[in-house]
C-alpha cells in the first residue's frame, strides 16, 4: 500500500511524487531491465551533450555512494557519479584519467535531501565540458575534463557502492526522479529551475524552458512483481513513453519510502 506523502507543490498543475526508493539491504541497486537509450560514443570530443539528473538523501558516507555508473557491452565503464565520505560529488568519464570534476566538499549532507545534477557538452573548453551541480549551485565545483573516448552505452546501475565491473554493496540512502536528456546539455538557470521547482513534486515538464526528458523514471509508478517469490522486484517505466525500463535487484516491496523532499 503507497503511503500518500501530504506534500504538495504550490504551483503547477503536474504529477506529484509521493516515493521515492530507499536502498538499504545487501548489494540493493537498480538496473535497465531491457536495451537502454543510450548516450553516443564519444571517440575523442564529437558534437556530443548530455544531461542528468535526480535527488539523493544519504543515510550514510563511510564509503562510495555510485548515485549511477553507466556501461557499454561487457560492463565496458563510461561514466560514473558518485559521493565520498567528505560529501563531494565526483563525476568522472572513460577517455583520460584527467575526466574529473568536483563539487565542493561537504555539498551534499547527511540525512538531507540534495538534487544532484551532471551536465555534459563536448563543445565547450576543457574546463567547462563537464559540470556538476548540487542544489543548483556550481559553487566549489572545480574540473579538469581533458577528452572523452568511450563507446555507445548500454545500460546503468543505480545506487550501489562499488561499480568496478559489476554494482555490489548499498548506496544506504533513498534516490528518487531520476531523469536523462541525451543531446541536450541542460544550462545553469534550467538547473535552477530543477532545484527550484519544489523537489520531485512537480512535473518536470511543467517546468517552463526545460526541455523534455528523453527519459524520466518516477519511483511512485513503479510497479511491483512477485510473479516468482525468488525473484521479486520493481519495475519503474519510463515517464517519457519510450517503454525502456530500471529495475530494482534484491529490495524488499517495503523499499519503496514514502520520504520525498519537502
Amino acid at each position: 500500500v503507497m503511503i500518500i506523502n501530504p506534500y504538495r507543490h504550490s504551483s503547477g498543475s503536474g504529477t506529484f511524487d509521493t516515493t521515492s526508493f530507499a536502498y538499504g539491504g545487501l548489494d540493493d541497486y537498480s538496473t535497465n531491465a531491457n536495451v537502454f537509450d543510450t548516450i553516443a560514443a564519444d571517440p575523442h570530443g564529437l558534437n556530443i551533450k548530455w544531461s542528468t539528473s535526480l535527488w539523493v538523501k544519504l543515510d550514510d558516507m563511510s564509503s562510495n555512494k555510485y548515485l549511477y555508473w553507466m556501461h557499454g557491452a561487457g560492463n565496458a565503464a563510461i561514466a560514473e557519479l558518485y559521493v565520498i565520505s567528505t560529501g563531494q560529488v565526483r563525476a568522472f568519464m572513460t577517455g583520460s584519467g584527467s575526466n574529473w570534476s568536483r563539487s565542493a566538499a561537504g555539498a551534499i549532507t547527511l540525512d538531507n535531501w540534495h538534487n544532484v545534477t551532471m551536465v555534459y557538452d563536448s563543445t565547450l573548453g576543457r574546463y567547462s565540458r563537464q559540470k556538476v551541480y548540487v542544489d543548483g549551485s556550481l559553487t566549489g565545483h572545480t574540473s579538469n575534463f581533458f577528452e572523452a573516448n568511450h563507446v555507445e552505452s548500454t545500460g546503468i546501475f543505480v545506487g550501489a557502492t562499488n561499480m568496478m565491473g559489476s554494482p555490489a554493496g548499498t548506496m544506504s540512502g533513498n534516490i528518487n526522479e531520476m531523469a536523462l536528456w541525451y543531446g541536450d546539455a541542460l544550462t545553469q538557470a534550467q538547473v535552477q529551475d530543477i532545484y527550484n521547482s519544489g523537489g520531485p513534486a512537480l512535473d518536470l515538464e511543467d517546468i517552463t524552458g526545460l526541455p523534455s526528458p528523453t527519459l524520466w523514471f518516477r519511483s511512485e509508478n513503479a510497479v511491483w512483481n512477485n510473479s516468482d517469490p525468488t525473484d521479486e522486484y520493481f519495475l519503474m517505466t519510463d515517464e517519457m513513453g519510450s517503454g525502456k525500463q530500471i529495475r530494482t535487484n534484491n529490495m524488499p516491496e517495503a523499499s519503496r519510502d514514502a520520504d520525498v523532499p519537502e
